[in-house]
This record gives structure tokens, sequence and C-alpha cells, in this order.
């Protein structure tokens, strides 16, 4: 779908720079064209990502971050490529860090520290990385063990979730610290077990 979403946008993108006549039964999209060109790229970084072809990725991340193809320069296109250029720059380090690549994890703390809406999802992802490479992260989720209780409403953090899709992130997440701790041998695996549980009971 992404492929396909790229080469029609690409398209349209095409005949509408050197044309001016509309094609037949052409709808306005929502959205300027460039940014669903942009757009096909980060959806196909993200399937590299779930099959673990980090360096696949990685190629995608570069498309949408560039965004040399896009011949606009006004202060939409501008904002736009503001915006994917900032989901590249964690994304780069994301995918660095679940390909084991654990010097860019000091890099990858400090970018998400000031993005509070960011930090529930890095931890989770720290905390794979960190138990698929046998790495200690006792700091980094000391330093953010505010975000690591449950919260059903986690608009403090300006995050604003659908209930159900906090409640199944976050028993991923306690299953992985789960995982983290028991482990390095700690009785906090135990407890994030039980956790996981508390949360799977309330939110049937």
């Amino acid at each position: 779908m992404a492929q396909e979403m790229f080469r029609l946008a690409t398209l349209r993108y095409n005949h509408q720079r050197h044309s001016n006549r509309k094609l037949d039964n052409e709808k306005t999209p929502e959205k300027p064209l460039y940014f669903y060109i942009l757009y096909s790229h980060l959806i196909r970084s993200s399937v590299c990502e779930e099959h673990r072809d980090y360096k696949s990725a990685l190629k995608f991340v570069a498309l949408y971050m560039g965004g040399s193809s896009i011949q606009e320069d006004d202060e939409v296109s501008k904002r736009t490529l503001a915006q994917f250029h900032e989901w590249g720059t964690a994304n780069s380090l994301l995918y660095q860090l679940l390909s084991g690549q654990q010097e860019v994890l000091p890099e990858y703390v400090e970018y998400i520290a000031p993005k509070s809406n960011e930090i529930f999802v890095a931890l989770y992802h720290i905390t794979i990385a960190a138990n698929r490479y046998v790495w200690n992260i006792d700091h980094i989720l000391e330093r953010f063990d505010a975000y690591i209780p449950y919260r059903t409403n986690l608009t403090e953090f300006g995050i604003i979730h659908n209930q159900q899709i906090i409640a199944n992130q976050y028993t991923r997440f306690l299953a992985e610290l789960a995982s983290y701790y028991l482990h390095n041998k700690r009785k906090e695996g135990i407890n994030f077990i039980l956790q996981k549980f508390g949360v799977i009971c309330q939110n049937q």
C-alpha cells in the first residue's frame, strides 16, 4: 500500500508541477501531494522495522528526511519538511539502537528527554534493545521512572490516546521490563509481571 501511495502521489505531483490542467475526476487531497510521497517512505521504514531490517529502514528514513524532490518553498512545505526531518532524526537513532549500536544510546536518550510525549514509547524500545543485546539501562529507567507507573490518562505528559491502546502498549512494556529485571536476577521482575496481569484485568 505504501508503494502504491508513493507511485500515485509521485505521478500526480509530477503532473501538477508540469501542467495547470487537472486530471480527469481528480480530487483535491487533504494534504499537499509531497506529504504523501514522504509519508510513504515513513510507512515503508516502519514496515522494515517490524521485520528487523534496520538497514533498509534507515534507507527509507534518508528518503523522507531529505525531501530533495520537493520543489515548494512556502511556509507549509518548510513546516512539513521540518516535521519529517524531526521524525527521521528520532527514527535514525532508534533503528541504530535496535540494530545493536549501543553507542547511540546516550544521544537517543538526550534527544527524547525534553519530548515528554515520546518518552514512554522510547523507554519501551530502549528496554527491548537492552533485553536483545544484554545492556544495563538501570540509570535510564531511574531517570524516567515517572513514566513507568500505569496511567489511564497520560495527558499530563502531553499524550492523548485511547485507553485500550495505552493498556496494550503498557502490558507489552511491562513484559519487557519484567524480562529485563528477571534476567538480572532482581525481584522487580515479579512485580512487573503482577502489574501486567493487573492492567489486563482492569481493562477487560
